[in-house]
Order: C-alpha cells, then sequence, then structure tokens
C-alpha cells in the first residue's frame, strides 16, 4: 500500500513539476482595435487625477499610480480608481513637481496593443489577454525638454478555457533622463506581470514596456 501510494505521489509531482514545461507563453503587437470584440470586454474606465509622486529621479518625478490591477480572477479589473502616469519636471525655485497641466504643446496620444497567448504544445490557445498602451508625449516646460502625460497600461479583453485562472498587472518599475539636466527626456519603464494557473500548472511571464518624451516605445 505504501509503495502504490509513493508511486501515485510521485507521478503526480512529475506532472507538476513538468507541467509548465508543455505550455508556451508568446506577446506581439495587434492592430489597435478602438472596440474589441471578446469576452469580458472593458467598456470603462475609471481614471482620477493626477496621483502621487511615485518615483523621482535628479530632475524628473513620477506622479501617478505605482502599480494596479489589470486582470483579477479571469476579469479585467476597471472597479479600482487609478491615475495615468505622467513624468514631469522640477521645478527650478521649489524643486517640487510640476503640473502636468502647465507642460505645453503635448502630442496626441499614442496608442499600442499587444496580445500575450498562452499555448500548449499542440499549439493551441489557452488563454489571451490583450491589452493597450496609451500616452502622450513631446510636452516641455517653459520651451525646455520633452517629458511624458497620461501614460496607461489598459486591460482590454480576456479569454480563457474552463480551469484557468487569470491575473495581470502593471507596475512602474523606474524613471530615466535621457537627455541633459538643461533639456530632459523623460522616460519611463513599465512592466506587465502576468499569472496563469490552472490545477496542475502555474504560469508566470512579464512584459517590459519603455516610453519616452520622444514617443519612442521599446518593449521587452
Amino acid at each position: 500500500m505504501k509503495v502504490i501510494t509513493l508511486m501515485i505521489s510521485t507521478l503526480l509531482f512529475a506532472n507538476l513539476s513538468f507541467a509548465a514545461a508543455d505550455y508556451t507563453i508568446e506577446t506581439y503587437e495587434v492592430p489597435f482595435e478602438e472596440e474589441a470584440v471578446s469576452h469580458n470586454k472593458v467598456n470603462d474606465l475609471n481614471v482620477q487625477g493626477i496621483g502621487e509622486i511615485i518615483a523621482i529621479g535628479k530632475e524628473l518625478v513620477a506622479l501617478g499610480e505605482s502599480i494596479y490591477t489589470l486582470v483579477q480572477k479571469g476579469k479585467p479589473n476597471v472597479t479600482t480608481d487609478f491615475s495615468p502616469i505622467n513624468v514631469v519636471p522640477k521645478d527650478a525655485t521649489t524643486r517640487q513637481p510640476v503640473d502636468p497641466m502647465d507642460l505645453e504643446r503635448s502630442s496626441d496620444p499614442v496608442r499600442r496593443q499587444y496580445v500575450m497567448l498562452v499555448k500548449n504544445i499542440l499549439g493551441g490557445t489557452l488563454v489571451e489577454f490583450k491589452y493597450k498602451l496609451m500616452f502622450s508625449y513631446g510636452a516641455s516646460y517653459n520651451g525646455k525638454g520633452r517629458f511624458i502625460q497620461n501614460a496607461m497600461i489598459i486591460p482590454v479583453s480576456i479569454w480563457a478555457i474552463y480551469g484557468w485562472d487569470v491575473n495581470a498587472s502593471m507596475k512602474l518599475l523606474g524613471i530615466t533622463n535621457k537627455g541633459t539636466r538643461e533639456n530632459p527626456v523623460a522616460g519611463a519603464h513599465m512592466a506587465i506581470h502576468f499569472n496563469a494557473r490552472s490545477v496542475l500548472t502555474n504560469i508566470d511571464a512579464t512584459d517590459e514596456i519603455s516610453i519616452d518624451g520622444l514617443g519612442r516605445i521599446q518593449k521587452q
């Protein structure tokens, strides 16, 4: 009886250990859709103010919310208030962050959309998570610098086969100055953490996206 129990435990442990190897995660850019058609579509955003100071650099300050939930228990999260990320300069006199509304000549919003897929070894899709990046760039303060306004990662849609639970969140990893002290170019580095699990499998993945005040986007 002990031998049989040991064999069953060993087989179960092997399945749990190697189950994750049977799946792949792919992320790629897809055409932007103003109205995505999918299960659990997001129809509303609950964006609140400029938020609080979430990162400080020598010449730059990030305002907003450093981390917020995108997907919880398989459903896009639109109930929690969150603030978009603004990377702004410090006032030369007070050394306090400049109000994002005082920046001038900002671009129209830039929008990119990405899809993250969990597939099995046969290539079948088990989970599809679509999200979009939005931000404005190029705003200056007193004619200097290029800063970031209203940067957001927004869940668009989530679909999963029965038995899979999905969670995802966004986090600001840091800010950088890609210009000079006299003429800063703001940069922000964000991460989308994704978790999908079933009875036998737990999969974690992270997408990292960098944006800057010149409108450049780099996805890792």
